[in-house]
């Protein structure tokens, strides 16, 4: 008689865990949202601007180079 208890408790322990899984696994996908993260650059190849994920402010860095260096100012 005892044997048909553990299946059912096994079966039920089993499904708790997999139910866990599942409402942990859509907790994370909600609670993180996808960030983008975009660049642009010049026409020699270098750095000019990033433009966050954020946004609720502007988040944007912008770059400028010497043109007779070619290094980075800014």
């Amino acid at each position: 008689m005892s044997t048909p208890y553990f299946k059912d408790l096994s079966m039920t322990v089993s499904f708790l865990r997999k139910a866990t899984v599942g409402i942990a696994c859509t907790w994370l996908a909600f609670s993180v949202q996808a960030s983008t993260i975009s660049r642009t650059y010049t026409a020699l190849e270098q750095l000019a601007s990033i433009v966050g994920a954020r946004t609720d402010v502007d988040d944007v860095t912008r770059y400028a180079y010497d043109a007779q260096i070619g290094k980075g100012i800014s």
